[in-house]
């Protein structure tokens, strides 16, 4: 993403999970202030940055500005990992899932948990491999997702590909719809290709809400 107006809609979608008027109401400006930051026909000034980062801790200013570093600050969110153990509402996590090609990442049953606030019985987690998302995910990063029926442009999915009964396929990537029957996954880096896929391919969408660095 290689400006500012890039840089804050890709916060406001894929972080936050707001639409332009309830960002601008969180924030208290005025919602063609969000529109024109966005356009990149003016820049934000100081106090933007200044109420983004008081209502939203985790928000990575400086990337913003710059683009050097993440879009997330480092360790800001608790988690507890527990081998071979389910406390409520688990949240199972299956390692390598990779950013790039799809490939055959997890049966049914896991041998780690995740508890995150305010998680669900629903949601998984997974170990993203590779590099082709940088910078906003890393190697080694765990990303808490959701099961979707249809993705939104721009939503960070895991993919599952039909493959067996007892194993999945899929991949991490940028979410493009194209048609009734078809779709792009859009890697973050654009040095690495994007894939074009149809719908009956996949056995299911997980979208990504939250990604937890430096947990083991």
């Amino acid at each position: 993403m290689k400006t500012v107006a890039d840089r804050i809609r890709f916060v406001r979608e894929n972080l936050l999970g707001l639409n332009k008027n309830k960002f601008a109401e969180t924030l208290d400006f005025p919602n063609i202030y969000i529109t024109r930051w966005e356009r990149g026909d003016v820049e934000p000034k100081a106090d933007f940055y200044e109420r983004l980062k008081g209502k939203f801790k985790s928000i990575n200013t400086d990337w913003i500005i710059s683009g050097n570093g993440n879009p997330e600050i480092d360790n800001n969110i608790v988690a507890d990992v527990k081998s071979h153990y389910s406390p409520v509402n688990p949240i199972p996590v299956y390692k390598n899932i990779p950013c790039g090609l799809p490939a055959e990442i997890f049966s049914d049953e896991a041998t780690e948990f995740i508890w995150v606030k305010e998680s669900k019985a629903d949601h998984i987690a997974v170990e993203a491999k590779g590099h082709s998302n940088m910078p906003l995910i890393r190697d080694k990063d765990i990303i808490v997702a959701k099961q979707v029926q249809k993705p939104k442009n721009r939503d960070i999915v895991v993919t599952n590909f039909k493959s067996s009964p007892e194993f999945l396929n899929g991949n991490i990537k940028l979410f493009q719809r194209l048609s009734d029957k078809e779709f792009l996954l859009i890697p973050i880096n654009t040095e690495y290709p994007t894939e074009r896929h149809f719908y009956n391919e996949v056995y299911s969408f997980y979208k990504c809400i939250r990604l937890i660095r430096n947990l083991y």
